[in-house]
């Protein structure tokens, strides 16, 4: 089978058995190839290309509209296109994938460098990236969802599996996950945040509406939600319960079984209780919010678990 190119104008086709044999491939039309078209350096279209098969590039790939493969896309260094990445199977670049609108593939997307949208993310499998993913509207993987920074999307994040970040995790909407979410950050959610296991966040966890976890729930500051949360146990700064009631209002409050965290301050119960007003005054320059622990200490330690 061959491989056909055709310029803007369509006057010139060029037809060749292996169109491997060119070095880069430089058009201001669109490019339809009938099966797969390989180019040993870059490939850098003004309108879109369309192949039945792969499109592969031993560098970029770059489109001012969009970019169709019935099976898979590769490229050495960055994918660019204005408009949309689609592919049956695979996407893979060893840098960058960007596109001002969507990437779609029917299987895994993995890019050495950030992932970036200017709508939604979506792969049959999993979602790889060095850097960062960003999407202006929603990220979803039937498998996991992996970056080496951030995961940010403005609608909602969802994976079957899991979804692991080095940086921070948010979301305009909810995040999901079959199994376990973790960001080496924080963990933001404008609704709820649900997992089949445990979410883990090196910061704070924080939850518009809900938060679900199979397992546990653990960060390195605070958790807060604007409705419930339940987990099998709670884990702040390395200290475990699985007895915990959060109280939200004029002022966050987490307690535990051996410990409580208002504010920022996070204390065992015993040094809670030894406390005096003068220590905690100088605990912070907002007076009213101390007074106001002063006189709400007591019922405070009072939550305890049931003996």
């Amino acid at each position: 089978m061959e491989t056909i190119i055709i310029d803007e104008h369509y006057k010139n086709i060029l037809k060749k058995g292996n169109i491997f044999e060119l070095e880069t491939l430089d058009v201001k039309g669109d490019v339809d190839i009938r099966v797969s078209l390989s180019v040993r350096r870059s490939i850098t279209v003004l309108g879109s290309i369309n192949a039945d098969e792969s499109i592969n590039a031993d560098e970029s790939i770059n489109a001012g509209k969009s970019i169709n493969a019935g099976k898979s896309i590769n490229a050495g260094k960055s994918i660019n296109a204005g408009k949309s990445i689609n592919a049956g199977n695979g996407i893979s670049a060893g840098n960058g994938i960007s596109a001002g609108e969507w990437i779609k593939a029917g299987k895994s997307i993995n890019a050495g460098n950030g992932i970036n949208a200017g709508a939604w993310i979506n792969a049959g499998n999993g979602i790889s990236a060095g850097e960062s993913i960003n999407a202006g509207k929603s990220i979803n993987a039937d498998e996991s969802i992996n970056a080496g920074n951030g995961i940010s999307a403005g609608n909602g994040i969802s994976a079957g599996e899991w979804i692991n970040a080095g940086n921070g995790i948010s979301a305009g909407n909810g995040i999901s996950a079959g199994e376990w979410i973790k960001a080496g950050k924080w963990i933001k959610a404008g609704k709820s945040i649900n997992a089949g296991n445990g979410i883990n966040a090196g910061a704070w966890i924080n939850a518009g509406e809900w938060i679900n976890a199979g397992n546990g729930i653990s960060a390195g500051n605070g958790i807060s939600a604007g409705e419930w949360i339940k987990a099998g146990e709670i884990v702040i700064r390395d200290v475990r319960s699985k007895f915990f009631v959060f109280i939200t209002g004029k002022y966050h409050i987490t307690i535990l079984e051996t410990h409580i965290k208002i504010g920022c301050e996070f204390h065992t119960r015993e040094e809670w209780a030894n406390f005096s007003d003068e220590r905690l005054l100088g605990m912070d320059h907002n007076k009213k919010a101390i007074q106001w622990l002063i006189d709400n200490k007591n019922w405070i330690l009072n939550i305890k678990p049931q003996q």
